[in-house]
C-alpha cells in the first residue's frame, strides 16, 4: 500500500493533509535544501516547487564540483539539466512519482508574491543575509509560513516564522488541546534583546548575529572577506561570555573549514541530520499536530561538538 508504513505513524488524516501541502523551496545548490526536500518528498507531500536559476556550468559553481548527490544524479545522467534547480527536481521526482515536482528558473533575489501565492509555505536555504532577509519580508507580508536554513563547515541552523498565532493539537498532557503559539519575524529574532534570553543558550545564536552582517556572503558563496571583522562582532555581542564560542574555534572553523572549500562547504553528514530535524517541523507544521519547535535550531554550535539546540528567541 502506498505510505502504508507512514500512515501508521501518523495517521490519514495527517497524510491527507500532507497530501494536499504545496512547498516552494529556494535554492537548489544548497545540500541542506536537497537533504530537507528529499524527506519531504518521501513522505508523500502534495507539490513541491524548485526556484533556482544557478547554470550547472557556472564558473564559480561547476556542477562537477557540487557534493549535492541528488543534483549530481540527475546532471551526470543522459538527459539534458541546464540549472542545479531542473537536475534537483528531477532527482526528487524520481524518489517519488506521486509527488508532483516543479521547477521554476529564477533567483532567490527575484521571488514575487506570485511566485509564493500557490504555496502553503516556504523554505529557502544557503543564500546570502540580504536574500533570507528579503525572503522574510515577502512571507510576512503574503502571511506565508516559511523556513530558512544553512550550513557551513561543522555549523548549521535554521529559522522558522510560522506567523503572529500559530493553531496546533497538543500532544502528551495537551493531548487534544488545541494550542496556539506566536512566533517573529527574522528581524525581531536577530535583534532580541540580550536581557530577554533565557540563563542558559546555545553558543551558535551569537554566532550567527555576527556573522549576519560581517559576513553576508558566509552561507551562499562561503566567501568571509574579514575574519578578523566576524571576531570583533562576536566579541562586541554584549552577552555572557557562555554564550559565545571562543575566538580560536570561530578562526579555526572559518579558516579550515569554510574557506578551503567554498563554495562547497556543506558537510554531508550535518546537513543529513538537520535537514532530518527541519523536515521533521515542516511535517508538524503541515499536519498542525504536535507543538513547534522554537523558531532556531542550530547544530554543532560551539564549533566542537556536533550537538543540535533548539532556542525560542522572542516568542
Amino acid at each position: 500500500k502506498v505510505y502504508d508504513r507512514q500512515l501508521r505513524v501518523w495517521g490519514v488524516d495527517t497524510q491527507l493533509r500532507l497530501s494536499n501541502a504545496s512547498l516552494l523551496l529556494v535554492n537548489a545548490t544548497s545540500l541542506l535544501a536537497a537533504e530537507t526536500a528529499k524527506n519531504l518528498v518521501l513522505a508523500g507531500v502534495g507539490s513541491l516547487t524548485v526556484v533556482d536559476n544557478t547554470p550547472l556550468s557556472s564558473p564559480t559553481r561547476p556542477a562537477s564540483n557540487t557534493n549535492n548527490y541528488l543534483v549530481n544524479a540527475a546532471s551526470s545522467s543522459s538527459d539534458s539539466y541546464e540549472t542545479y534547480g531542473s537536475a534537483l527536481a528531477a532527482s526528487l521526482q524520481e524518489l517519488n512519482p506521486l509527488v508532483r515536482v516543479h521547477h521554476v528558473c529564477t533567483s532567490a533575489s527575484s521571488l514575487s508574491a506570485d511566485t509564493l501565492a500557490g504555496a502553503t509555505l516556504v523554505a529557502a536555504f544557503g543564500l546570502s543575509t540580504a536574500d533570507f532577509d528579503s525572503i522574510s519580508r515577502l512571507c510576512r507580508a503574503q502571511s506565508k509560513p516559511y523556513y530558512l536554513g544553512a550550513s557551513a563547515g561543522g555549523y548549521a541552523f535554521w529559522f522558522s516564522d510560522l506567523g503572529d498565532e500559530v493553531q496546533y493539537e497538543g500532544d502528551g498532557k495537551e493531548a487534544g488541546k488545541m494550542l496556539s503559539k506566536r512566533f517573529v519575524s527574522l528581524k525581531d529574532a536577530l535583534a532580541a534583546d540580550w536581557a530577554s534570553m533565557p540563563r542558559r543558550m546555545t553558543k551558535g545564536y551569537a554566532l550567527l548575529r555576527a556573522v549576519w552582517t560581517t559576513a553576508p556572503e558566509l552561507f551562499s558563496t562561503g566567501v568571509v572577506p574579514d575574519v578578523q571583522g566576524v571576531l570583533h562582532a562576536l566579541a562586541s555581542q554584549p552577552c555572557k561570555e557562555t554564550f559565545k564560542p571562543s575566538a580560536e574555534n570561530v578562526r579555526a572553523w572559518l579558516n579550515d573549514e569554510v574557506a578551503p572549500f567554498a563554495p562547497e562547504c556543506e558537510d554531508i553528514a550535518i546537513c543529513s541530520v538537520v535537514g532530518g530535524v527541519l523536515a521533521n517541523e515542516v511535517l508538524k507544521s503541515i499536519s498542525r499536530k504536535g507543538e513547534p519547535a522554537g523558531n532556531f535550531f542550530f547544530y554543532g554550535q560551539d564549533l566542537v561538538a556536533s550537538q543540535g539546540a533548539v532556542e525560542k528567541i522572542g516568542m
